[in-house]
C-alpha cells in the first residue's frame, strides 16, 4: 500500500541525495554556481517550496533529489521535506489503486 510506496520513494530520493552531495563535493561545484546565469544562482535549492512541491511535477524529484543534495542542503531538511511531498502522492495513489481493485472486484 501506501507505505510501501512511500519507504521506495524515500529510499531512491535518499540514494540521488547521497551521491550527489558525495560527488559535489569532490568537485567544483559552488565555483560552477557562481558562473550560472543570474536566474539559476537565485533559486533556493533548500527552500521548502522547492524541496516538497518540486517533486509533484513530472519527473521533478529526479531534479529535487540531487539539486538539494550538490547544493548541501541539510539532510535533516531534505529527509522531512522529502517525506512531506511524497506522502500526499503516495496516498493518493493508493487510494485510487483500491478504489480501482473495488470497482473490478463487483
Amino acid at each position: 500500500g501506501s507505505s510501501s510506496l512511500q519507504a521506495g520513494w524515500m529510499a531512491g530520493a535518499v540514494i540521488q541525495y547521497e551521491l550527489s552531495r558525495r560527488i559535489a563535493a569532490g568537485s567544483a561545484w559552488k565555483e560552477k554556481m557562481e558562473s550560472a546565469p543570474a536566474w539559476v544562482r537565485r533559486l533556493a535549492p533548500g527552500h521548502p517550496a522547492f524541496l516538497i512541491c518540486g517533486r509533484w511535477l513530472p519527473l521533478g524529484a529526479h531534479l529535487v533529489n540531487p539539486v538539494a543534495g550538490a547544493a548541501g542542503v541539510s539532510r535533516g531538511r531534505f529527509l522531512l521535506c522529502a517525506a512531506t511531498g511524497i506522502l500526499p502522492i503516495a496516498a493518493l495513489i493508493a487510494a485510487i489503486a483500491t478504489g480501482l481493485l473495488d470497482l473490478r472486484m463487483s
